[in-house]
């Protein structure tokens, strides 16, 4: 009989499994779909974000604040980064301090994670979905089609409902909610946002960097970085930063205002205008922004404010339109209608009450033996490595609590 059953083999728990094996602990790795570590491989456009180069709990949303800080400094990013250091992948840091393996290649990330626990001795079990989980006080037993694996303790790993199609699931809260945990509300996270298409129309596939400030409810919430414009919305780094805040609001009570030119103030964005207003008199009004921004938003925006044809020559346009064309790019107004479904989102906004868990353990209050990591939980990161980061440090602190309840120990 295994001393740990892990029910997931996705970032936490491959992590969960290696600290585990490293105290010594007979460890059996139980993962539903055909490999593990599908989201890995995917994350980060493929490049595998692993984790920030400067971690703060502001990047962090959940119910229980006080219960990430034992996992979060026992490993912290330092931490993360010398651990993939030393099964040979030294980071890379980019321009916003997201740390990358030095390759940017996510696969390679799964792969050292794989094969580093089954050298530790874990068995690893693919295609085994877990449909039911029991016992408690060091004997547990997971049942799935075919089989009944019975172990000292249980972690469960599962993940959350986002990227179905990589194996997201709802199975993790279902086996817990089994034991009577609950689970808070959940919604997308880190992923497009649905817009009223007018402000969109034509700007499909542009990126342009910009700064926006999301009204949602009380308080307005404040970030930059790069969009991209979709059919339906808008997509990139700074969307996904606010798709948490969105999702979280009541439904039709949020609208982004951008501003498109955050790198110019006003004035100097004006004088320019009005330069070009004169320099540029005799050229087609569609080419009035040429050289300023990708044509398709250039378009988008001169169409807001002129009512003749963009074949008319700037010499047509009134004096005040580079007043008002700096007032329009400042504070671009676009009504949010929702967030793309799980399919398209990287984690779960909400999950298992976090509160249920000892802190200095991530063993369930309810249940002795029964452990609990990762996405599975109600813990969401912003966009940048904080979520890989948090499914690190959890499994990491889970595997090692898991092995040492079992009795073993000693070496980590």
């Amino acid at each position: 009989m295994p001393d740990l059953i892990i029910i997931g083999g996705g970032a936490s728990g491959l992590m969960a499994a290696i600290a585990a094996g490293r105290e010594g602990a007979a460890v059996c790795l139980l993962e539903a779909g055909p490999r593990v570590g599908r989201k890995i491989a995917a994350s980060g456009n493929g490049r595998c974000n692993y984790t920030h180069r400067t971690i703060s709990m502001d990047h962090y949303h959940t119910t229980a604040p006080y219960a990430l800080l034992p996992a979060m400094t026992g490993f912290d990013e330092k931490a993360v980064m010398a651990f993939f250091s030393q099964v040979g992948l030294p980071p890379y840091i980019d321009d916003r301090d997201r740390v990358y393996p030095y390759a940017r290649k996510a696969a390679m990330v799964t792969d050292a994670l794989r094969q580093w626990a089954l050298q530790l001795g874990v068995t690893i079990k693919t295609d085994c979905r877990v449909t039911a989980l029991e016992g408690q006080y060091g004997a547990f037993t997971a049942r799935g089609q075919g089989f009944a694996i019975q172990g000292a303790t249980a972690l469960v790993a599962c993940g959350g409902e986002a990227a179905p199609q990589l194996g997201g699931t709802t199975d993790g809260y279902r086996l817990l909610e089994g034991f009577g945990h609950q689970s808070t509300a959940r919604h997308p996270a880190i992923c497009p946002i649905l817009t009223e298409k007018d402000p969109i129309r034509g700007c499909q596939g542009v990126r342009w960097w910009a700064q926006a400030t999301l009204q949602a409810g009380r308080k307005d919430l404040l970030a930059d970085g790069e969009l991209l414009f979709n059919e339906d919305g808008l997509s990139g780094p700074l969307a996904f930063d606010l798709a948490y805040t969105i999702g979280a609001a009541e439904s039709g009570q949020c609208k982004l205002v951008l501003d498109l030119f955050p790198d110019v103030d006003r004035d100097r964005l004006l004088a320019h205008l009005t330069d070009r207003q004169v320099s540029l008199a005799f050229r087609p009004i569609e080419d009035f922004l040429s050289g300023l921004m990708p044509k398709p938003l250039g378009l988008a925006l001169l169409r807001q404010l002129v009512q003749g044809k963009m074949t008319d020559s700037v010499a047509g346009l009134p004096a005040d339109f580079p007043d008002r064309f700096v007032k329009l790019v400042k504070a671009y107004p676009v009504q949010v209608t929702g967030l793309r479904p799980y399919r398209d989102a990287q984690v779960t906004a909400g999950g298992i009450d976090l509160a249920d868990f000892d802190p200095d353990s991530l063993m369930s209050w309810l249940v002795p033996g029964l452990f609990a990591c990762g996405e599975v939980l109600d813990v969401t990161g912003d966009c940048g490595g904080y979520n890989l980061q948090w499914a690190w440090a959890s499994g990491r602190l889970a595997g090692l609590s898991a092995a040492r309840y079992a009795g073993k120990g000693g070496q980590s």
